[in-house]
């Protein structure tokens, strides 16, 4: 087995947030085990994970849906965050 983990990526479809744009996701190798230190490292690196797989949006045209951290304690939620 290759000591390197492998990414792919799907072919383009619609955007589920953006009628307007297509998407496309990319998704490291379904046949390398997923540990909590890669899953973990996949999550700092904007990973989500739907079931058992992770994937993270990768879209040519747009970076509308790219996550964010947010440290929890130092976030002030503004007035209009709060209602």
């Amino acid at each position: 087995m290759s000591s390197t983990l492998s990414f792919y990526q799907d072919s383009p479809h619609s955007c589920s947030y953006l009628a307007t744009e297509q998407a496309q996701n990319i998704y490291p190798d379904p046949n390398w085990p997923m540990s909590n230190v890669l899953y973990s490292q996949l999550i700092q690196h904007g990973f989500r994970r739907s079931g058992d797989h992770a994937y993270r949006p990768h879209c040519p045209n747009c970076q509308a849906c790219v996550p964010v951290r947010i440290n929890i304690n130092q976030f002030l939620a503004s007035r209009s965050q709060r209602r």
